[in-house]
C-alpha cells in the first residue's frame, strides 16, 4: 500500500480497526517530513483517523504494541517512544467576585486545558507556559503535529464544546448554555439574571474519542436587587392666587376691552 510517496503496511489489527505505518527501511538524512500513520475501519474501510509527520515507523523497527486502550509505538523522526491514547483534561470557570447590578451582564469564562502526561515535557512547556489547549475531533491531527513535532499553527482549529449550568443558591437549575472553546482554550459567555440572588456556575467538558471529561465549578456571585422605582412627582397645590385673583383680574380686563370697544363705536355713530 502506498499513501503519497511513503510506502505503508499493515502494522496490527485491533477490534475492528487496521493500523497502518511508514515501512521505509534505509532512510538518507534529513528525513522528509510527512511519514503517514492512519487507522481504517476494518468493516467498511472509512477512515477513522490520520496523522502524517507524527510517528515515522520503519520495516525493521518493530509493530506496535496494544494494551489497556492504548498504543504504544517508537518514532524515528525523534527516537522516542509514544502513547497514544485518550487523555486528561481540566476545566476552571471562574464569575465576577464582586456584586453584579440587577439587568448587567455577568461575564464567565474559564478554559478546558490538555493535562496529558506528553504535555509535561520541558519542550512543551517552554512552547506552551500557560498550557496546551484541548481542541476537537476534527482539529486533533494537525493539532498533535503543531504541539509535538513543531509544525505550524493550525490556523482553522477549534476548542471543545462546554456546557455551562448556572445554580441558585437554593440548588435548583436557573440557565444553561454551551459555549465553544477557542484554539487558546478559553471560552466565555455572558450571563444577565432576571432575578436577585446568589448564583454559581458549573462548566462541563464531556469529553470526545481524544479527551477523558472534566469539570469545575464557579465560586458564587451575587446579583443584587433591582432598584426601587422612581416616584412619580406629586403636583403642587394651586395657590389662592392662582385660583381666584388671576382668574379675576383676567375678568376685569376682558370687562375693560368690551366697554372700550362699546365707547369706540358710540363716538363713530356721532
Amino acid at each position: 500500500m502506498t499513501t503519497g510517496n511513503a510506502g505503508t503496511s499493515s502494522i496490527l489489527i485491533v477490534g475492528d480497526k487496521l493500523y497502518f505505518g511508514h515501512t521505509e527501511h534505509s532512510v538518507i538524512d534529513p528525513k522528509p517530513r510527512g511519514a503517514p500513520f492512519l487507522c481504517l475501519n476494518a468493516t467498511n474501510g472509512d477512515l477513522v483517523w490520520r496523522v502524517d509527520g507524527m510517528y515515522r515507523q520503519t520495516a525493521w523497527g518493530g509493530r506496535n504494541i496494544f494494551g489497556s486502550g492504548v498504543m504504544l509505538t517508537g518514532d524515528t523522526y525523534d527516537q522516542r517512544t509514544y502513547c497514544v491514547g485518550k487523555g486528561p483534561t481540566a476545566a476552571t470557570v471562574t464569575a465576577p467576585d464582586v456584586v453584579v447590578p440587577f439587568g448587567a451582564n455577568a461575564i464567565i469564562q474559564g478554559t478546558v486545558m490538555d493535562i496529558s502526561p506528553g504535555c509535561s515535557d520541558i519542550k512543551v512547556q517552554l512552547r506552551f507556559p500557560f498550557g496546551v489547549p484541548a481542541v476537537s475531533e476534527e482539529s486533533m491531527s494537525e493539532w498533535m503535529l503543531y504541539v509535538y513535532k513543531q509544525f505550524a499553527r493550525p490556523a482553522d482549529a477549534v476548542g471543545v464544546n462546554v456546557m455551562l449550568t448556572v445554580f441558585d443558591s437554593d440548588g435548583q437549575v436557573y440557565d444553561t448554555a454551551t459555549v465553544t472553546s477557542d484554539a487558546d482554550g478559553d471560552f466565555k459567555y455572558k450571563f444577565a439574571a432576571e432575578d436577585a440572588g446568589e448564583y454559581s456556575v458549573k462548566a462541563s467538558f464531556a469529553g470526545s474519542n481524544s479527551y477523558y471529561g472534566s469539570f469545575a465549578v464557579s465560586t458564587p456571585f451575587v446579583v443584587e436587587e433591582a432598584p426601587e422605582p422612581t416616584a412619580e412627582p406629586t403636583p403642587m397645590p394651586e395657590s389662592i392666587a392662582d385660583a381666584y385673583f388671576v382668574p379675576a383680574v383676567a375678568g376685569i380686563i376682558v370687562a375693560l376691552v368690551v366697554v372700550g370697544v362699546v365707547l369706540v363705536l358710540l363716538l363713530r355713530k356721532r
